[in-house]
């Protein structure tokens, strides 16, 4: 039982450890130039600062956008890991599912999500958008010093 639990506790915190390298290094850094695959995300920064948080892009279920395409691409890639390792594959695949219905949530319901996952609402509503990188967690910012609350008078 004990293996188990650490087992999942290293999938938590790998998975949120490569949440934040993506969201920071892919979607922000690389999402920067206008030919890479991952500029969709500054759409999704823009929609979601004009909208305090909304981003409508999120009411189709199941659509193939680029965010969507991108986490079954990072699911096809623990699929070797599963034999050896199934229990840390099966903590990184409910992770990466976690992860997008619970911030495709937050952008459908914004009061939620900063209530629920303050840290994601002030990424997008904070004074800087260059903070706050985690979205499902937030252990990432705080170890890495790039967790900055927003102030409240700030909309």
């Amino acid at each position: 039982m004990r293996e188990i639990f650490l087992t999942v506790s290293a999938g938590v915190i790998f998975a949120s450890l490569g949440e934040w390298l993506i969201h920071r290094y892919a979607l922000h850094w690389l999402g920067e130039k206008k030919t890479s695959f991952f500029h969709f995300h500054r759409k999704h920064h823009r929609d979601s600062r004009i909208r305090g948080g909304y981003d409508a892009a999120y009411k189709k279920l199941f659509s193939f956008s680029r965010e969507a395409c991108s986490l079954l691409f990072l699911l096809a890639l623990y699929i070797p890991l599963a034999r050896r390792f199934p229990i840390f594959a099966g903590t990184l695949c409910v992770y990466t599912v976690t992860y997008y219905f619970v911030h495709r949530y937050a952008h459908l319901n914004p009061r939620w999500g900063e209530r629920w996952i303050p840290w994601h609402f002030d990424h997008h509503m904070g004074s800087r958008q260059d903070k706050n990188w985690g979205i499902l967690l937030p252990l990432w910012d705080y170890v890495l010093r790039t967790r900055e609350p927003r102030q409240k008078y700030f909309r």
